[in-house]
């Protein structure tokens, strides 16, 4: 499976439960955990892959001035 198509889908869970900045998902994937608590090696993206990912799949819910970083959530 590809990793973009892995990384949509951890994203998409993250962000049910809230909205959240490009740093906080990007920390968040790369601290990802699987069910038997091991770290998750594949899937890991640079930010600008990331961003890639965020802005053709996600929405922008707003602009956080303090951390100076989009928040996204789920279309």
């Amino acid at each position: 499976m590809p990793k973009n198509i892995i990384v949509k889908k951890r994203i998409t869970k993250m962000l049910e439960e809230k909205p959240m900045t490009t740093g906080q998902i990007y920390t968040a994937i790369h601290n990802y955990r699987n069910k038997k608590g091991r770290q998750v090696k594949n899937g890991f993206l640079t930010t600008n892959q990331l961003q890639m990912v965020l802005s053709g799949n996600f929405a922008k819910a707003g602009f956080d001035d303090g951390a100076r970083q989009t928040i996204w959530r789920n279309r």
